[in-house]
């Protein structure tokens, strides 16, 4: 068991089985050490270690993510995990300041087909669209699907 940091992506990732957050991302950058770091802060937030262990806050202060890392291991309440076997989270940090978590590939568009209803562009397949919700495994081909923004979405 080798070390990892835990990240934290703000906004949080979408579950895509029930729209809640998925949590508990977890990475090895270029130097892991039990750090958390949280989108858009320099530096990270904490470290998971025993506090007689723990960096010193100047030295926190001074380490920085690689310009482009991967997270993995995205697990939701409901009991849906991530699956990082076909999936995982490319994030970018150009100045320093990690801006971007995008899942890779990217996930199957899906069209709102009217009347409260999504279908699927790989099988055709349509379901129930919930408010608020941008991804959603479909029904019938299992595939990670994103609703499309349209003009009229806000």
């Amino acid at each position: 068991m080798g070390l990892y940091d835990y990240y934290e992506p703000d906004p949080p990732i979408e579950c895509p089985k029930c729209g809640g957050r998925l949590c508990g991302w977890q990475g090895r950058d270029v130097h892991p050490a039990l750090f958390v770091w949280r989108q858009g802060v320099a530096a990270p937030v904490e470290q998971r270690v025993d506090p007689e262990i723990r960096a010193l806050p100047e030295r926190m202060a001074a380490f920085r993510v690689s310009s482009e890392f991967w997270i993995y291991g995205g697990e939701c309440a409901c009991g849906y995990r991530f699956d990082d076997s076909r999936f995982g989270v490319r994030c970018t940090a150009p100045d320093g300041v990690w801006r971007t978590a995008e899942i890779d590939p990217p996930p199957t568009p899906a069209r709102d087909a009217g009347d409260g209803w999504i279908q699927c562009s790989e099988c055709s397949d349509v379901w129930h669209r919930v408010e608020g919700r941008r991804l959603y495994l479909c029904p019938s081909c299992g595939r990670l699907t994103r609703l499309q923004e349209t003009g009229n979405d806000a």
